[in-house]
């Protein structure tokens, strides 16, 4: 098996280096030969595991949807001069894969605009969102859990898998029952990358107040849904935990626990900057590489869209806030 997130992050990676190369080369008119030769064997050595991930029925996003292109070159050049991925490299054959690799700055400039305009779209309805349950709810029990995969089962998972589990949590929440029940909001977005480069969910729950007071314990409860749900390879972080909380408790940036919207002003103000962390436009580097074909990555709970609401989180999804992790 393969690691798919690493394999995918990988390409992409690789394609940076071979683009940056090349431009560099036009604006310096000197030749990196042995440089693209490196990234040309980078590539062979890429493609086996790219042919074996494309087996899944799986949408390759920008710019691992131009790979494609480039192993159809790379196939053709072996057929024609028989010869093996391994030979390759050091060929002449190496620049025209480089160039078969390329993507000029503006096809990123524009990727990145859309992602960041998308970002702020949900931004703009999450904010709204957690106004409209402040406005409903006086007491709220506010839960945030990281929902990730052991090491060692991400040879074995791919995005397909982790959209079924993430189906399944969706009904349950859906459902509101076990540790669900009384929950009166919530929203997750689903990332890749990050410190291990891994497929993880940020998940933020948001409870009536009146019916419970243990964060602590239903962040557990989450958590320990999330391992029975994957069959085991899951694991999570409990963001309620005494440990990660008490540094935003003794900064005054907690936003987590009980809030009492008429007691708490600070910590209704932190609760909304801790829930507008689930879309930030300056994540493009945590984006998705694949998806299943019509997968969600980010979403919330609904509620009736009021003038009012709209204005009023449009000023809070445009101030620059200072991200709580």
């Amino acid at each position: 098996m393969i690691n798919e997130s690493a394999i995918l992050i990988a390409i992409e990676q690789l394609m940076q280096k071979v683009s940056s190369t090349l431009d560099q080369e036009l604006k310096t008119k000197r030749h990196y030969a042995q440089k693209l030769r490196a990234y040309t064997r980078q590539c062979c050595d890429l493609i086996p595991a790219f042919k074996q991930l494309r087996l899944h029925e799986i949408q390759l996003m920008f710019p691992l949807d131009r790979f494609q292109g480039v192993v159809d070159v790379v196939d053709r050049i072996c057929l024609q001069n028989n010869l093996s991925y391994n030979e390759l490299p050091y060929t002449d054959h190496y620049r025209l894969i480089c160039i078969a690799m390329h993507i000029f700055p503006s096809l990123w400039k524009r990727e990145q605009a859309s992602f960041r305009e998308q970002e702020m779209q949900n931004r703009l309805g999450l904010a709204a969102y957690i106004t409209d349950i402040f406005s409903k709810h006086s007491y709220t029990l506010w839960v945030r859990v990281e929902l990730k995969y052991l090491t060692e089962s991400l040879d074995i998972l791919s995005i397909v898998d982790v959209a079924a589990h993430l189906a399944k949590l969706r009904k349950r929440i859906s459902d509101k029952d076990t540790c669900f029940n009384g929950l009166v909001g919530f929203a997750w977005a689903l990332e890749q990358g990050g410190g291990t480069g891994a497929y993880h969910c940020h998940l933020l729950l948001i409870y009536n107040g009146s019916k419970y007071q243990w964060d602590h314990d239903l962040a557990e409860k989450v958590g320990l849904l999330w391992v029975e749900i994957t069959q085991g390879y899951g694991c999570y972080r409990n963001l309620n935990s005494y440990e990660h909380r008490k540094k935003h408790i003794d900064n005054g940036t907690d936003g987590l626990g009980m809030i009492k919207r008429e007691k708490n002003p600070d910590k209704v103000k932190n609760a909304k900057i801790l829930a507008l962390y689930l879309a930030v436009p300056e994540k493009f580097d945590q984006r998705l590489r694949a998806k299943v074909y019509g997968m969600k990555t980010f979403g919330h709970g609904q509620f009736k869209l009021s003038p009012y609401l709209l204005r009023q989180a449009a000023r809070e999804a445009d101030e620059n806030i200072q991200l709580p992790f």
